[in-house]
């Protein structure tokens, strides 16, 4: 995650946002973001 967080990609929701479990809370983040930080998106 962008933020240093290690999560487990559970699947792609139909937004094309990442799905992950981090400390086992489930989230949602863009790919992008989740892989190279959220400056990517801008």
């Amino acid at each position: 995650m962008a933020n240093g967080e290690v999560g487990t990609a559970i699947g792609v929701g139909p937004d094309g946002q990442l799905l992950v479990s981090v400390d086992g809370e489930t989230t949602s983040v863009m790919a992008a973001e989740a892989l190279f930080g959220p400056d990517t998106l801008t």
